[in-house]
């Protein structure tokens, strides 16, 4: 049977203060460190959310405008109306080096007025 003494009231005293002394000094300070750093974690998740929203929302407009301007090329790409047909290149090298320099230039501003105008009404 256990008796209840004077060393068993003062174990229980002395457990009291130690606890209080470990609460006082370790526990709630552990406790709120553990609160910080929760908090802290909290805080950086809500940030890193927030900044994946703000690329997300970045990449949705480079896409668009990426569609955007893929669509004006695709829709003002020139057609080639006769791709096989000989160019000026081809028929005049053989004969342009015999040429003399005024019916040189002569010769290549016409070229590149016919050349404009077919580009410019494709």
């Amino acid at each position: 049977m256990i008796s209840i003494n004077g060393t068993l009231i003062l174990q229980i005293v002395h457990f009291l203060i130690f606890w209080f002394i470990l609460d006082f000094f370790l526990l709630k300070k552990f406790v709120v460190f553990v609160q910080n750093q929760e908090k802290e974690f909290v805080n950086l998740t809500s940030a890193i959310e927030h900044e994946r929203a703000l690329l997300q929302e970045s990449y949705a407009k480079k896409s668009a405008h990426w569609n955007h301007y893929q669509s004006l090329l695709l829709k003002h790409t020139p057609y080639l109306i006769e791709p096989y047909k000989p160019t000026f290149t081809i028929v005049l090298c053989p004969v342009f080096n015999e040429l003399s320099k005024n019916k040189k230039e002569e010769i290549v501003k016409d070229v590149s007025a016919i050349i404009a105008q077919k580009v410019l009404h494709a």
